[in-house]
């Protein structure tokens, strides 16, 4: 059983998953969202809390989401939106 982490290793461990989300269907596009998030799964919330794990698959699907909402927008102004809802994310983990 993973140990619980810190609040502040939470959100750097989600902004790791969003920025990893972005980096792989970048360099996979023709993957759909699920085989993101089992890339997400497999690859990097390995070890970590089970509150942690569903942090970072909401910030990397949320990453995905705005990303093909605004594509527009670069990965940093993705990260940076994803960053500025990480308290909405984790209020919404609480809630579990």
């Amino acid at each position: 059983m993973a140990k619980e982490i810190d609040p502040i290793e939470r959100k750097i461990s989600m902004m790791a998953a969003a920025s990893e989300a972005l980096a792989y269907r970048k360099k996979n596009p023709a993957h759909d969202s699920d085989r993101v998030m089992q890339h997400i799964s497999r690859n990097v919330a390995v070890g970590k809390d089970e509150l942690t794990k569903m942090g970072m698959i909401a910030a990397a699907t949320e990453a995905l989401t705005i990303s093909q909402k605004q594509p527009a927008l670069n990965e940093k102004d993705v990260l940076r939106k994803v960053m500025s809802n990480l308290p909405e994310l984790i209020n919404n983990l609480n809630d579990f």
